[in-house]
């Protein structure tokens, strides 16, 4: 693996790393995490939420505004945006997100919105590409609701991880 020069590539540096001898099993590099390995950075997460907003999202700034006004009675929490659309509100203390659920629910834009259908998008990994047929793929959809349609790429067997 090169190693990157942070000037060039316009990132700092992090946490220092150190090199851990991997054992091998079949020939192949075994990596082993323990609890203790993970546990108190686990708790660093205890203090946070998950949201999601359906439709369109919005951007960091706009829930910045957002977490200031309706949660103004606590510190306003970090706002992490995952790829897949959703936020993580990580609270500075536990106290400050049990009181945010504490006087919950929220809604945005203070209109409570009652969902009666919510389109989802179903992935079926390891799907043998003879079933990809819309026919095919209907009976197999319709036993995890109604379904609309395929994407493009499945349609057009761009990819055969899944259909």
């Amino acid at each position: 693996m090169p190693l990157v020069d942070p000037a060039k590539e316009n990132c700092q540096i992090g946490k220092a790393l150190t090199y851990i001898l991997s054992s091998l099993k079949n020939g192949i590099p075994t990596v082993k995490i323990e609890e203790e390995d993970i546990r108190e950075h686990a708790k660093t997460w205890d203090p946070a939420l998950i949201g999601y907003l359906l439709g369109d999202s919005p951007t960091e700034q706009l829930m910045k505004k957002i977490a200031k006004r309706v949660w103004g009675f606590v510190k306003t929490p970090k706002r992490l945006i995952h790829d897949e659309g959703y936020f993580i509100f990580k609270f500075y203390t536990n106290k400050d997100k049990e009181e945010v659920l504490k006087y919950g629910p929220y809604y945005f834009n203070n209109r409570p919105e009652k969902l009666s259908l919510i389109p989802i998008w179903v992935m079926f990994p390891g799907s043998p590409v003879g079933y990809w047929p819309a026919e095919t793929l209907t009976k197999v959809a319709s036993a995890v609701g109604r379904p609309l349609h395929t994407d493009n790429v499945t349609a057009n067997a761009d990819k055969i991880s899944y259909a």
